[in-house]
């Protein structure tokens, strides 16, 4: 390429930086834990490996990612763990752990062309095209087919000096395929088959790749396409978890802390996990002072955080909670079935409701009382905020089934052994969890006592 027209490619390619910086503060919630009020921490981070090298499915504790303590690092250190032509950098945790967090972070931070994009944003079923149409034309559909081609053109001989960023792995409805063999970025393939292809080198070998996922989806890669670098995302340290609470309660700090830490110190435990410590905090901003007296649990939290369901500002008038409730439960569970983040409107219009209403739905986290956090993202397709909502939502699904009084039973899937995978883990512990806080009704005792004897 003459260094004129690199010249001219590189311009096109800063214009597209910034205009991914303004979509990254357009995040509420990263420009709030970024904007220097609130302290910059790190959940802890270590490598990790999987016992003997073997990344199987799970069938005991063994197998799940084993931290290994003498390889502690910290966040400037990860982009310096690409070996010569690293396959990839996997970032992976539990719900919440702040995996979408510290890619973005990384994002910004890095001293190289990052680029940064959302594997839910690619479910596109069997739909082929390059991969200059799913890296940059999918991305940014406002710009011409020219202004695409330079920007791919030039990622092409600079791939030294590039990153790619893909988060949420587990978001993705379709799988990778082993030993892919797709070499043409000019042939037109599914997102599958060129995000396999980039994993496995054989399209832009030199650009380095870092991806999120939940543990459980690291289990499904193909050998030949699994990271180089796993690195856990463990919880906050006491300090840090501390320093962040004080931090978003601000005034009312010492009280909240105090009020938790003598009725519900198991709740303080929680919150070494970042989602949990701002839901949280949420909860305890809107709660009453008696509610401070509480024995709360994870799952009494997400209800009393969903309880605070509601419309925006804009949207004011009729609303009736509990229905808006049930029918977004039934809409989450059978995403959950389908192994899917997203939702259409066809998903919608099943239960009746409508798109514009549930895109002005918001609840209350920390550090949203003046700017509620909507509870799907925006965008053209719709996603939960967080998938543990969506997995709460599916739990409630399952809770409401088995608390009709005149016959109380355990749901067909929850007697299945696909409930007891890994991918239904966050949503049978909170069906268990409502199964339990509303052990005293004698038909979700029965239905808790024979889930337990399984």
């Amino acid at each position: 390429m003459p260094a004129s027209a690199d010249k001219d490619y590189r311009k096109v390619v800063n214009e597209l930086m910034t205009l991914q910086s303004q979509r990254l503060d357009r995040d509420e919630d990263f420009c709030k834990l970024n904007a220097g009020k609130i302290p910059v921490v790190h959940p802890q981070l270590v490598k990790v490996f999987y016992c003997d090298g073997v990344w199987s499915a799970p069938v005991d504790s063994r197998q799940q990612p084993t931290p290994d303590r003498s390889r502690g690092i910290s966040f400037d250190d990860i982009l310096t763990l690409f070996p010569e032509r690293a396959k990839s950098i996997a970032l992976t945790g539990l719900p919440g752990a702040g995996k979408t967090t510290m890619s973005k972070r990384l994002c910004r931070g890095a001293k190289t062309t990052c680029f940064y994009m959302k594997f839910q944003h690619m479910n596109y079923g069997e739909e082929r095209m390059t991969l200059r149409e799913l890296l940059i034309d999918k991305v940014y559909p406002h710009l011409d087919k020219e202004t695409c081609a330079d920007i791919y053109s030039w990622i092409v001989v600079n791939q030294k000096k590039c990153i790619i960023i893909f988060d949420g792995l587990d978001q993705a409805k379709w799988k990778l395929e082993n030993y892919p063999n797709y070499r043409s970025d000019c042939a037109k393939q599914t997102v599958s088959q060129l995000i396999g292809s980039l994993f496995a080198k054989q399209l832009l070998p030199d650009v380095r790749l870092i991806f999120t996922t939940r543990p459980h989806k690291l289990l499904t890669i193909p050998h030949c396409l699994r990271p180089d670098v796993t690195i856990l995302l463990r919880d906050l340290t006491d300090k840090n978890m501390k320093l962040l609470f004080y931090a978003l309660t601000e005034l009312r700090a010492s009280e909240l802390w105090n009020a938790l830490e003598t009725s519900s110190p198991q709740v303080l435990h929680l919150c070494h996990n970042p989602l949990m410590l701002h839901i949280v905090i949420g909860v305890l901003l809107s709660a009453h002072e008696a509610g401070f007296r509480k024995n709360w649990t994870m799952t009494k939290i997400y209800s009393i955080m969903v309880e605070n369901l509601a419309k925006s500002e804009k949207r004011r008038g009729g609303f009736n909670v509990q229905e808006m409730k049930r029918k977004l439960a039934k809409v989450a569970y059978d995403a959950v079935q389908r192994d899917s983040v997203l939702i259409t409107t066809d998903h919608l219009q099943e239960v009746g409701l409508d798109v514009d209403t549930v895109k002005d739905l918001v609840i209350s986290v920390a550090g949203k009382a003046r700017s509620p956090q909507r509870l799907f993202e925006e965008g053209q397709n719709l996603f939960f905020a967080h998938e543990s909502l969506q997995e709460f939502f599916a739990a409630l699904h399952l809770f409401n089934i088995s608390a009709k009084p005149d016959s109380p039973r355990l749901p067909k899937l929850v007697t299945s052994g696909r409930f007891f995978s890994q991918s239904w883990s966050l949503t049978r512990r909170f069906y268990c969890g409502l199964l339990i806080d509303s052990s005293g009704e004698s038909a979700n005792r029965k239905c808790f006592l024979i889930l337990f004897e399984r």
